[in-house]
């Protein structure tokens, strides 16, 4: 994946918007820089994700306390394996996936 001018909008959500969805945020900051793609990566609360998401536009929302959040204009993927690794590779080929498409 080349340097893009366009900025990767993230919105990761977990319980309380703070414990591993800052976690997870660190890791995608990681992902992003490594693959020199622009990103944006917002915390929230998983109560808030839809009101967010519908008065803001992003790219992707990622959540630790599951995905089925009512969210039907972006694509939700779960962050577990960001915290645990396992299903990593899969989240990161999602990802990239979501990415191309946006």
């Amino acid at each position: 994946m080349a340097t893009s001018n366009r900025t990767v909008r993230v919105l990761v959500v977990c319980a309380d918007g703070a414990a591993t969805s800052t976690v997870v945020s660190v890791r995608l900051r990681e992902y992003f820089e490594n693959k020199r793609l622009r990103a944006e990566v917002v915390q929230g609360r998983v109560v808030d994700a839809k009101t967010i998401v519908e008065n803001s536009k992003f790219d992707l929302v990622v959540s630790t306390a599951g995905s089925n959040l009512g969210i039907t204009n972006v694509p939700v993927l779960n962050g577990v394996p960001l915290l645990t690794g396992i299903g990593k590779d899969q989240f990161y080929t999602q990802l990239d996936s979501i990415i191309q498409q946006s």
